[in-house]
């Protein structure tokens, strides 16, 4: 069983250490969204097309929070067998709630999604 992708780890490369590692990495992840109130990360623990989904709550998530200290962060993650199709949920300030069907995705592309939607009006 493979372990979960986390941020700040890389293949073959060690961990940042000092502070200083750490602000560097976050520089390069450095995403803002400020119309964004609420993000909702559901995915199951099995069936395919759920890589990208486990990827983006391991990679994307730390960083989007670093920068934008306003998001509620929720993750819902279906025990068994592939019942709903995995999927985010982001609730903007406006209250309006935009659901993004992530089977088969991989993480940037749902990092480009949010980003898009945390972005706009």
């Amino acid at each position: 069983m493979a372990s979960m992708v986390r941020f700040g780890t890389r293949k073959y490369h060690s961990r940042p250490k000092t502070e200083e590692q750490w602000r560097q990495l976050y520089l390069k992840n450095k995403h803002s969204v400020p119309q964004i109130r609420r993000i909702v990360v559901s995915w199951s623990s099995q069936g395919p097309g759920q890589t990208g989904t486990r990827r983006f709550k391991g990679l994307d998530i730390q960083p989007l929070m670093y920068w934008n200290k306003n998001i509620e962060v929720f993750f819902q993650k279906n025990i068994g067998k592939q019942s709903d199709s995995p999927s985010v949920v982001v609730q903007l300030l406006s209250g309006a709630d935009h659901t993004i069907r992530t089977q088969n995705m991989k993480s940037d592309e749902i990092l480009k999604e949010v980003c898009k939607l945390g972005a706009s009006e």
